[in-house]
């Protein structure tokens, strides 16, 4: 029984939201399954495999930018920057420090452009290594 004050959208999973999305054209889902959504402006979703195409401007930059700074953030967190340090250099605020994969007695390296990305794959080449499977 659903109680007064209950709302969908307030109360509803977003995934389940979208399974409901679903549901209503026809396509059969499992208790439990996995539904791919967007989430959009106002706290709606809308199902990925809905058949109408969705308006870009519809769709909630700041929910995924959310997303992809706590995804980046568990990343980072284990070598030393904390969250509010990522923000703050997403933001230009900061100048990141990867004092952990400088050789000792270097404060920094400046780079150009073009030479930063082969610096880095040499500095994080040790970390990586055995990372990398060569399975087919």
């Amino acid at each position: 029984m659903i109680g007064i004050g209950w709302h969908p959208k307030k109360h509803s999973t977003a995934g389940a939201r979208a399974g409901q999305q679903l549901l209503t054209i026809g396509k059969s889902i499992r208790p439990g399954q996995r539904v791919r959504l967007l989430y959009m402006h106002g706290g709606e979703v809308q199902a990925w495999d809905m058949p109408q195409t969705v308006d870009p401007r519809r769709v909630d930059r700041a929910r995924y930018y959310e997303l992809a700074v706590r995804a980046a953030s568990s990343v980072f967190w284990p070598m030393g920057i904390p969250e509010a340090d990522l923000r703050a250099w997403l933001q230009g605020g900061i100048q990141l420090a990867f004092d952990f994969a400088l050789p000792a007695g270097k404060r920094h390296i400046l780079l150009r452009p073009r030479e930063e990305e082969k610096e880095w794959a040499r500095l994080f080449q040790p970390i990586f290594v055995g990372c990398v499977s060569n399975a087919p």
